[in-house]
């Protein structure tokens, strides 16, 4: 019999050995909040790991390692394919730790940095790609000189190699524990603190009446009690990590009906505080509503209207009407220019909308009435070309392009085509001769009373009314002309035209609200009909998501 021994030597070696438990290298416990990376390597010998997390002074930290021994045949893989099941490998050991959490891979094999863009049909790869999906995982390369400490452990391997990885991950696959919905909600109402003070307030008795008076504890299940048209009700209270999930259920697969209808449907139910601004918060934010569904009530936007200029031909607005049938003179085409503070009308007859000759167009008026300093056009190919482009820089021109699908913003010349094209439809007699009557058609717009101004643009220009021969009862209505000084009728019309345009901007946007994005903001873009030979009401009616990537004046942006 061996007499039990304590002496200084023992003593000496026990307290060497909680020194070594307590030096380099420690094991660390695990830490879900803590930075987390996986170190992995493979060799024809087998397979390593390493899991390690940063501490409080962002020194990596040891948590677990391992190692295992390839088989006969994992041994014949390609060096990828190893490195690719070594991560698999790890990931189903650590699955406790790693599951939820966010992992940085880092391998020295660089093809495994894309592997979300591999595409593979073995059926093993698939199932390894299958398990790594399961994982918030980021992979990233690092050189094999920088990874000796995990290499270390795949050439000398612990585990024995009697288990493949398919065997171990069908057999994991294959175990299954079950969670009752009952103890599952209890759980994420427990889990919730504002909840699991009120249950452990119940429980106790600790909280006053007034706490508690209104919430009640049924087999573990917390309700609110409510008073509704048919009677008192008991909803059951929805922690906050489900409230996502039940709105999901009640909008997104559920018909996508408005705020109203879908929180009346779960207030039969559920319950949880400030539902009504939850669920319209949810709502402005889905993308099926936002695409399919038609806007409602007011529309954003102010109305912008452009300040007439300070002399005549100053701001001019151009647009081409047509096609026409083609003359006999080879036009289809007309350039309509309005001057936006006399209204006065210019039409040049065009065979093409080509750049080349709108420009042309512009010389010759410019030899009468000289450059104008803004010019607003729509975004037609000939008023975006670098032919147009350059006339206008070459010429101190400013070019104003009115955003896409509003003609409205260029309405000065669209209200001149829309009139043009009644007077050219209703007296063309021949569609080859159409544009046989444009000068008088001119002469006509030019002469006749403007609604905005009152006066005529000739008028306003020139500063009299022009002669004009009507017919027979020229003798009879025949009157002396007044001559009026243009620059006082100009001031005149810029005074009646700014009180216009006060006018008609208080009045529209009294039904207007106020819009402000700002860069980065996600909008959607209004998307009109598409023909398509069928009806088109199941057609989307925005398109989207875009981002905002210019703020520009009048409520425009650019996405």
């Amino acid at each position: 019999e061996t007499k039990f021994k304590w002496g200084p030597e023992q003593q000496s070696a026990f307290e060497q050995i909680k020194l070594d438990l307590l030096s380099e290298p420690v094991l660390q416990l695990f830490d879900a909040t803590r930075p987390t990376e996986l170190h992995t390597d493979a060799s024809c010998n087998g397979l390593a790991g390493m899991l390690l997390q940063r501490d409080e002074s962002g020194e990596l930290r040891l948590v677990h390692c391992y190692s295992k021994k390839t088989s006969e045949t994992e041994r014949r893989y390609h060096s990828s394919k190893l490195e690719l099941m070594a991560i698999v490998w790890a990931l189903d050991r650590m699955r406790s730790w790693l599951i939820g959490v966010h992992v940085v891979i880092i391998t020295d094999c660089q093809a495994l940095v894309y592997m979300n863009s591999l595409k593979s049909t073995n059926s093993q790869i698939t199932r390894w790609f299958d398990l790594i999906q399961e994982f918030d995982v980021e992979v990233r390369h690092r050189a094999g000189t920088a990874m000796s400490h995990v290499d270390a452990l795949s050439r000398a391997p612990t585990e024995d190699s009697s288990d493949t990885l398919d065997d171990l991950i069908t057999e994991r696959l294959e175990v299954c524990v079950a969670v009752t919905e009952e103890e599952y909600v209890k759980g994420m109402q427990y889990s919730d603190p504002e909840l699991r003070e009120i249950i452990e307030s119940l429980e106790q008795a600790t909280a006053s009446k007034i706490t508690t008076q209104n919430y009640k504890l049924i087999n573990g299940l917390l309700y609110r009690l409510v008073q509704s048209a048919t009677g008192p009700r008991k909803l059951w209270m929805v922690p906050k990590r489900m409230r996502k999930s039940l709105v999901v259920k009640f909008h997104d697969l559920s018909g996508h009906f408005a705020v109203e209808r879908t929180v009346s449907r779960m207030m039969e139910r559920y319950y949880f505080p400030r539902m009504r601004r939850y669920v319209k918060a949810h709502i402005n934010m889905c993308p099926e509503c936002a695409v399919y569904k038609k806007l409602r009530g007011r529309q954003a936007g102010m109305l912008h209207p452009i300040t007439p200029g300070n002399r005549p031909f100053e701001t001019v607005n151009i647009d081409h009407l047509g096609p026409f049938p083609v003359s006999s003179k080879g036009n289809a085409y007309i350039l309509v220019l309005v001057d936006n503070l006399t209204k006065f009308v210019k039409l040049y007859p065009s065979k093409t909308i080509q750049s080349r000759v709108v420009v042309g167009q512009l010389k010759t008026f410019a030899l009468t009435y000289g450059l104008p300093k803004r010019i607003i056009t729509d975004r037609g190919t000939a008023f975006q070309s670098e032919c147009f482009n350059q006339y206008c820089e070459t010429n101190g021109i400013e070019h104003h392009a009115v955003s896409v699908r509003h003609p409205r913003a260029n309405g000065q010349v669209e209200r001149v085509n829309s009139t043009l094209l009644g007077a050219i439809t209703t007296q063309m007699g021949d569609e080859a001769t159409w544009d046989k009557n444009l000068s008088e058609l001119e002469l006509n717009l030019n002469t006749a009373p403007n609604q905005t101004t009152g006066v005529s643009p000739f008028f306003a220009v020139y500063g009299y009314d022009a002669l004009k021969t009507d017919g027979l009862l020229d003798t009879l209505t025949n009157t002396t002309p007044v001559y009026q000084q243009p620059a006082t009728t100009q001031q005149k019309l810029r005074e009646d035209i700014a009180e216009k345009q006060a006018t008609w901007k208080l009045r529209h946007d009294q039904h207007r609200k106020h819009m402000s994005l700002e860069l980065g903001d996600i909008v959607y873009l209004r998307r009109p009909p598409v023909s398509t030979g069928s009806s088109t009401k199941l057609q989307p009616k925005f398109r989207g998501p875009m981002v905002v990537t210019a703020v520009n004046a009048g409520d425009t942006y650019k996405l």
